[in-house]
Parts: C-alpha cells; structure tokens; sequence
C-alpha cells in the first residue's frame, strides 16, 4: 500500500492535473498527501481524481495549502484536526484493528510561525501515546550537512528543530535518492541545495 506526499507548488494549472496523474497511475496509492495547493477549496480535488474523501486546510492567497485524499474502501481516516501548517488525523488500514496518528506539516518560512509549529508538535507529544509519524515540509535542516551553498547554516534554527523532533521521540525514516530535496534552481556558485523535507516516526 502506497502513501504519496507531494509538495505541487499550486494545484490548479494543466500541468498539475497531467503530473499528478501520472504519479497516481506509476504509484496507485491509497493516501495522497498536498502541500502548496495554492486552493482556497479543496472540495472538487477527490472527484476529479479518483478519490472518495479529502481533509483540507486552505491556501493563504498564493502559499499554503494541505489536502489529504483517500481511498475510502482501503483506509478510515478520523479524528482530522488541523492548522495552517498542519493537519493530525488517526488512520486505520481496513481491515485490521491498529491505528496510528499520522501529522503532515508544511512548515511557514516565518520563523515565529514555525516556533509555533515546534511548540504544536511538542504538546502532541506531552498527550499522545501510540504510533505516530510525521512528515513531510519542515521547511528547516537539522544539521549542516543537510545543506549546500548560499548563507551558513543557522545553527539555533536547526538545534530548535532538532530538539522538537528529540523531544516527540522521532526517528528519521531516511531515503534513497538525493539527500536534498530543495533547490533555489541557480547554476553554478550560486546554487543552494537544502534536505527540507523528510518523514519521521516513534518506535511505536
């Protein structure tokens, strides 16, 4: 079973509805997670592709955006609470019983809006006991070899960070591919290569 997490950078060109297609065809999933939609409403999203139900938070003008989509018949989504910068929701895969809490985030380039983010995260983890995973845009690296180029890392931003997911009891689920997954799109020396994103988990 496939989970998708996506960061479309807007969700309502031509060119998304082809791309985004495409990975539903290569990948079938039974969850997708959007990030960047760009949408104030997300309510149209499901039909159009193939998918029973979706949980969303709006777009802030041109930024922002989540919608989670998923297949009824495969999964019970519940429990779906949400801000701009993250939804929390409890997923059950039919037909067993366990559920675990599923958090996707897109973290804001604000820096008080992503303490906020941390201090959510935190609370989560003070009243919450059981599976729990995270992912996908922290929109922050945890350690200098997570990026390349352009200004020093600020190594107080990345310790927050870090700590947050210390604190929540998380463990990077890791990769394969680059070990970035930003870039300001530059060429030669001006070129900056950032690992923001990422999926985490506790031991449960």
């Amino acid at each position: 079973m496939n989970f998708l997490i996506w960061n479309c950078r807007g969700s309502n060109s031509l060119d998304f509805r082809k791309h985004f297609k495409d990975l539903l065809d290569l990948h079938n999933p039974a969850l997708v997670v959007l990030l960047e939609t760009y949408r104030m409403n997300h309510q149209t999203v499901p039909n159009e592709f193939r998918f029973s139900n979706v949980a969303a938070c709006p777009g802030l003008g041109t930024s922002g955006g989540i919608a989670i989509l998923w297949q009824a018949d495969l999964l019970n989504v519940t429990d779906v609470a949400m801000t701009h910068q993250e939804i929390y929701c409890r997923i059950q895969v039919i037909p067993f019983p366990n559920k675990w809490l599923f958090s996707v985030v897109y973290a804001f380039n604000n820096k008080n809006d992503r303490l906020t983010l941390w201090d959510n995260l935190k609370l989560v983890a003070d009243n919450f006991v059981g599976p729990w995973s995270i992912g996908d845009d922290f929109n922050e690296v945890c350690s200098s070899s997570e990026k390349f180029g352009g200004l020093p890392l600020s190594f107080s931003r990345a310790n927050r960070f870090s700590k947050c997911l210390d604190y929540s009891h998380m463990v990077d689920l890791s990769y394969s591919g680059s070990k970035y997954t930003w870039s300001n799109l530059s060429r030669n020396n001006k070129v900056i290569l950032e690992r923001l994103d990422r999926c985490v988990a506790n031991n449960d």
